[in-house]
């Protein structure tokens, strides 16, 4: 089941570590602490909790109180649509903001590229900036949908 979420996680770009540590919380019939988390998948204090804030901030996993014990155990939301809307919002709609910077400054760039290869890139970098305006305004639509259950 662990190696399941591994290969999603990776297919994500996100670390193997919280691969393993969804999977974990995913399979496991009761809020689990983080020194089991780390005992149980071998893993530095470090990157066990670095795994966790990712998946906590992308609403994959939430902490929850156990009477009697201190510590912080954690769920594992099962939600697709909520993990989904999270992942998008924490980092699709971050990354589209990187790009839109990246474009203004190669657009800023054409003038000094050889007068041959400059109507090819900018016919490029035109093209580019059509994707991330359909992204832009697709995305909200999707995480709306995901969000009401669409």
């Amino acid at each position: 089941m662990i190696d399941i979420f591994v290969r999603i996680a990776r297919l994500f770009g996100v670390s193997k570590s919280v691969g393993e540590i969804y999977g974990l919380l995913f399979i496991s019939t009761a809020p689990v602490p983080l020194d089991y988390i780390r005992s149980k998948l071998n893993l530095s204090s470090g990157s066990a909790s670095q795994g966790l804030r990712l998946l906590r901030t992308l609403g994959a996993v939430h902490a929850t109180y156990v009477p009697g014990d201190r510590r912080d155990h954690f769920l594992a939301e099962t939600g697709l649509r909520k993990i989904t809307t999270g992942f998008l919002r924490e980092k699709v709609v971050p990354d589209l903001m990187v790009h839109e910077e990246q474009l203004q400054r190669l657009t800023s760039l054409l003038d000094d590229m050889p007068s041959g290869s400059r109507p090819h890139i900018e016919a490029r970098i035109q093209l580019l900036q059509s994707w991330r305006r359909q992204a832009r305004a697709v995305l909200p639509i999707v995480m709306g949908g995901l969000e009401t259950g669409a």
